[in-house]
């Protein structure tokens, strides 16, 4: 690191620390962990599968999707990572348009998986990302398809029938 870069690191701690955390969301990280657990099982499922809806924070599938263009739920408008501004609670408060929606809260609200599963076409598939213990977390008005899990990490998949 050179003087000048220094110096505006310390001239500039916030945007400095904003840049590190944009950087290492884009970084893949190390093949470890949780977060590369989660990955894995959701690079896995989603698989050809078109443009997900993401409901909570899409960086592990950015991750898991490197290449993919994701519609990112969100309710601050200005957020240019944000694709559809909405609370997410409730059947009528996202717009029935993906065949793949991927929940990744850490413990979503049962509004949050009914949002979830009423944006989500007819055939289309709910996939809950979540943390093991207690019953899988569907979404309602789904059928769970599939349940996979790995130390510490569960995906639950569900089609909505139709």
């Amino acid at each position: 690191m050179n003087r000048a870069r220094a110096a505006w690191i310390v001239r500039h701690p916030v945007a400095a620390a904003g840049r590190l955390m944009r950087r290492l969301d884009r970084d893949p990280g190390l093949p470890v962990g949780r977060t590369a657990r989660t990955r894995r099982l959701l690079r896995a499922v989603l698989r050809d599968r078109g443009r997900p809806l993401v409901v909570g924070p899409p960086h592990v599938v950015r991750q898991a999707l490197p290449g993919t263009a994701l519609d990112v739920v969100g309710t601050n408008p200005d957020d240019p990572s944000v694709t559809v501004v909405s609370r997410a609670e409730g059947a009528a408060s996202l717009p029935r348009r993906w065949h793949c929606v991927v929940v990744t809260d850490t413990d979503p609200t049962h509004d949050r998986l009914v949002a979830a599963g009423g944006a989500c076409l007819p055939g289309g598939v709910v996939v809950v990302v979540g943390r093991p213990p207690g019953e899988p977390a569907a979404a309602p008005g789904t059928e769970i398809e599939h349940c996979t899990g790995s130390r510490g990490v569960r995906v639950v998949v569900g089609r909505v029938p139709g």
